[in-house]
């Protein structure tokens, strides 16, 4: 069975994709760890490339500081994402081992939220 197929009756025209990502990935939380995740990896290989390319510009004398500010705001980022996907792992742990300790609530049909040790969460 589809569950997209379920949804159309639900709405008068468009699934909002917050809803579709929902019905896809099965929870909130497996939506906003597969983000998590993709924006994980996006941000390790920016860091990645800035420091070949300090390190490139280093060697060839055209260094400027701005590119460590760059990496620095990557670093930032990276730990960032990386710090949701470990809070969205032991999320779905505590959902996977007692469904009833995760409260998952669609607040209005455009948007979603996700509520985890007494933080709200948007996601999308």
């Amino acid at each position: 069975m589809n569950v997209a197929a379920d949804l159309h009756p639900l709405y008068d025209g468009p699934i909002p994709p917050a809803v579709l990502a929902v019905a896809r990935y099965g929870s909130p939380e497996m939506v906003l760890l597969m983000r998590a995740r993709g924006e994980t990896a996006f941000f390790r290989s920016m860091i990645l490339g800035q420091v070949k390319t300090i390190r490139a510009r280093r060697a060839d004398g055209t260094f400027y500081p701005a590119l460590l500010t760059d990496l620095r705001w990557y670093r930032h980022q990276f730990r960032g994402w990386n710090r949701i996907v470990a809070q969205m792992r032991r999320a779905i742990g505590q959902l996977e081992s007692n469904p009833s300790s995760v409260k998952r609530t669609i607040c209005r049909p455009d948007s979603l939220t996700t509520t985890y040790a007494g933080h709200e969460r948007r996601i999308a």
